[in-house]
């Protein structure tokens, strides 16, 4: 009988850590799209910035 409950709990830690394994897999997935993502828009953004420079450096000249 003990050790049937043994290879039950055994069994059952194994799913949890299966399951929290996968769960952290898909939030660090997630993460790493979400930080893709994020990169690409800075670098839109930065492009924006940079095509701005010259006109920045006009107004400055004006001022």
């Amino acid at each position: 009988k003990k050790i049937l409950r043994t290879s039950y709990f055994l069994s059952n830690l194994q799913q949890q850590m299966v399951q929290g394994y996968t769960s952290t897999l898909s939030i660090t997935t997630n993460q790493h799209l979400k930080s893709k993502e994020n990169k690409k828009k800075m670098q839109q953004r930065n492009k924006s910035t940079y095509n701005l420079l010259p006109f920045l450096s006009e107004q400055r000249n004006y001022a």
